[in-house]
């Protein structure tokens, strides 16, 4: 109790704030997230008693954040300060007010020209989508009578009310910004109205976390909206605010993860350089224009994951209507559309396969610490092979009678890495006892090496003098992770 005393009490300044209002973009709201050190039960019980003097809003036990009000005569910064410096959380941040990222409506141009930048009508002859896919976005809502949607749509929640709209929650769109980003994900292809999203066909899931007609939203709602989408069946969900920086969108990302479902979020609209974190299990999506340069809003930098069209978007709108639209708010849900094709392309495969083949396909913009790994490509995303994670597989030689060498780079210190291979070519094999599913038919194993400190394994094997000219698959996994697929023919 001393303690709790003790942080009200002391005459904390306030020189060089940590935290900074960007009017219109991230503004204080009251609150602060707290989330107490995970790994140290002493630790947790000392940050319970440090917030004793907080007033507590809410307490979302899924990723353990409490949600406390700011004490009189205290600030943000301040409050944030007092508790960070008790060594028992590992972050203490303002909840933020943050904004949809939405540039203004230019009405010259009425054609979806974005499409042509991913290659959509391309892969469309491979695949359009099905409705047992759930793509999520947390937004202002639903126009639920849109022509171009209301077939597609599935029960969503709002995060205000924290209401399930089988429950009651309300999902519709006072703002129109909802609308705009549900239409650039799925609406409906080929039923000769209006426009066409990236999917023709997918289950479009509403998270609202607005009220009114405003387009604000306090980050919990923005975070525990991601987070409900994931429990409920989602694979993919799509955040088109502010406030990417905030740690408790890194802790949405891992929690959305650990469901098999991704999260992106928008990089917003300041031209900044997000320099200052990069959030492996969030997908960060800056905007390009017409002719495939970044768009001069877009933020960009180190935690910018990939770009997307979002410069004159034509996609529906409220009232049954269409309009074209720009900003980060709408690359995003572009590209959760990517990569719910892609999921539904290949079922089978894990999210961190997923986000190599979204990362694999993008078409190269050059400087990989503005641009990430350039813009998305729905066609390559559904045309290139097998994806590895984080691991790269090469090989020395393949001649009959001599000895090739495996190597794999990228796997964990002392992880054992498994090197397996197969004669029939690709396919879908899951190891229950590695938590992965290699791409391959009937893998059999080569053998095993352990990675060392830079995080290199390789192993030796005989090739059989009877092997020539056979054709072979080559795939390297470790818990939890898979390498490329490399095919090969004994000479």
């Amino acid at each position: 109790m001393l303690l709790a005393t003790l942080l009200l009490s002391l005459p904390f300044q306030d020189p060089q704030p940590i935290f900074v209002e960007r009017p219109g973009e991230l503004e204080f709201s009251g609150n602060l997230i707290a989330r107490p050190v995970q790994s140290d039960a002493a630790l947790h019980e000392y940050a319970l008693v440090s917030m004793e003097p907080f007033d507590l809003v809410e307490h979302f036990a899924d990723v353990d954040e409490f949600i406390l009000r700011v004490p009189e005569g205290m600030t943000e910064n301040t409050a944030s300060a007092g508790l960070m410096a008790t060594g028992a959380f590992e972050y203490v941040e303002p909840d933020w007010t943050c904004f949809i990222v939405k540039k203004p409506n230019d009405p010259m141009f009425g054609m979806q020209l974005w499409h042509r930048n991913i290659q959509s009508e391309d892969a469309w002859n491979i695949q359009t989508g099905n409705s047992s896919y759930i793509a999520a976005y947390v937004d202002t809502g639903v126009d639920l009578n849109h022509p171009d949607l209301q077939a597609s749509l599935v029960p969503g929640f709002n995060s205000v009310s924290d209401k399930a709209q089988s429950s009651g929650g309300d999902v519709s769109d006072q703002n129109g910004h909802g609308t705009n980003c549900a239409g650039c994900i799925g609406a409906i292809g080929d039923n000769g109205k209006g426009v066409v999203g990236v999917c023709w066909n997918v289950s479009i899931m509403p998270i609202k976390t607005t009220s009114g007609s405003g387009g604000s939203s306090s980050m919990s709602n923005l975070t525990q909206g991601a987070r409900w989408a994931a429990d409920n069946g989602a694979g993919s969900v799509s955040v088109s605010f502010s406030g990417v920086e905030s740690s408790s969108v890194r802790s949405a990302g891992d929690y959305c993860d650990g469901k098999d479902c991704i999260l992106l979020w928008a990089a917003g609209n300041s031209d900044t350089n997000l320099s200052g974190f990069d959030w492996d299990k969030v997908e960060v999506v800056g905007a390009t224009d017409v002719n495939d340069n970044k768009a001069g809003f877009s933020s960009y930098g180190k935690a910018v994951d990939v770009m997307a069209p979002g410069v004159n978007v034509t996609t529906t709108a409220r009232n049954q209507s269409y309009n074209s639209v720009s900003g980060t708010s709408f690359s995003t849900p572009i590209t959760n559309g990517v990569v719910s094709m892609i999921r539904m392309e290949y079922p089978s495969w894990s999210t961190a396969q997923v986000r190599q083949r979204l990362y694999d396909a993008c078409d190269d913009m050059g400087n990989s610490t503005k641009y990430g790994h350039g813009r998305v490509n729905l066609y390559k995303s559904l045309t290139g092979g097998d994806p590895g994670g984080g691991l790269t597989l090469s090989f020395s030689n393949l001649v009959s009678g001599s000895t090739t060498t495996l190597t794999v780079d990228g796997a964990p210190t002392s992880s054992t890495v498994y090197f397996a291979y197969s004669l029939l070519g690709s396919g879908s094999t899951t190891i229950p006892s590695l938590g992965v599913t290699l791409n391959l038919a009937s893998p059999a194993l080569a053998g095993t090496g352990i990675a060392n400190a830079s995080g290199t394994a390789s192993m030796s094997r005989n090739v059989p003098a009877s092997g020539r000219f056979v054709s072979i698959w080559l795939q390297a996994a470790v818990m939890g992770d898979i390498s490329q697929v490399i095919p090969g023919i004994i000479m």
